[in-house]
């Protein structure tokens, strides 16, 4: 797969699934080894 994101990239998504996020483990509606739901920050506030 191409990318276009520089080699150092951080990514935000990946970390809050990763769990890096006091917040993503509570925010996480479904989750299964494919995909990942969660609703916007909107709608949680």
């Amino acid at each position: 797969m191409y990318t276009h994101q520089p080699d150092e990239y951080d990514c935000p998504f990946c970390r809050f699934l990763a769990g890096d996020s006091e917040e993503s483990a509570s925010v996480i509606v479904y989750r299964d080894d494919r995909i990942a739901c969660f609703p916007s920050k909107h709608w949680r506030d």
